[in-house]
């Protein structure tokens, strides 16, 4: 599954970047440096955490994390280091941890917020046309997944449900692809509404 979220948020992110060329050539100069903005200040976040993540780690390994994040290779990377369990004892939070971390910070500065405002262009200019429909569909299933998956995460996290026997275990383990296809639908067709 989190193949599959990654492959969307690649093509959430050409499909910004697309929209950015999009916008310039209609003349939208300002919308397109509002999404450039909102795509850097989710990379300039995502930068401040690393210190935190790796406080007991070399500049060099934090110059290096910087360097995938800038890169937007971290869905890459953290998806390996979770599907391999790679935890470093020296690291202040688990891969798991900040996979989350990442995409929450992703989800709240740059896939939802540029998600609504290419909704308000695509309103005001409707000559956009296709192209913008399918980066607001795109962008929407994007949170929508991403969402449903750090939902899922922690719901059927043993620890978690060890932990909070009360809070964590609405995903019934039979039921758990169900489950997950609806958490997605649901949380895209909201993601929609607030459109």
């Amino acid at each position: 599954m989190k193949e599959v979220v990654i492959t969307l948020t690649t093509v959430d992110t050409v499909t910004d970047v697309y929209m950015i060329y999009l916008y310039k050539v209609n003349g939208l100069h300002f919308n397109a440096n509002t999404m450039i903005a909102m795509i850097s200040i989710s990379v300039v976040i995502q930068l401040l955490t690393i210190p935190a993540q790796y406080k007991k780690k070399s500049w060099a390994k934090k110059l290096k994390e910087g360097l995938i994040t800038l890169l937007f290779l971290s869905p890459f990377v953290d998806a390996w280091r979770v599907h391999n369990k790679h935890d470093d004892v020296d690291h202040t939070i688990d891969s798991k941890t900040q996979t989350i971390v990442n995409k929450g910070i992703e989800l709240a500065t740059e896939s939802i917020p540029g998600c609504v405002f290419q909704c308000y262009v695509l309103l005001l200019n409707p000559e956009l046309g296709r192209g913008a429909i399918a980066s607001i569909l795109v962008s929407a299933f994007t949170t929508g997944l991403t969402s449903a998956m750090i939902a899922y995460d922690h719901d059927t996290d043993e620890p978690h449900r060890q932990l909070q026997p009360k809070f964590y275990g609405y995903i019934k383990d039979g039921r758990r692809g169900r489950t997950f296809f609806l958490m997605t639908i649901i949380s895209t067709l909201h993601n929609l509404s607030r459109r």
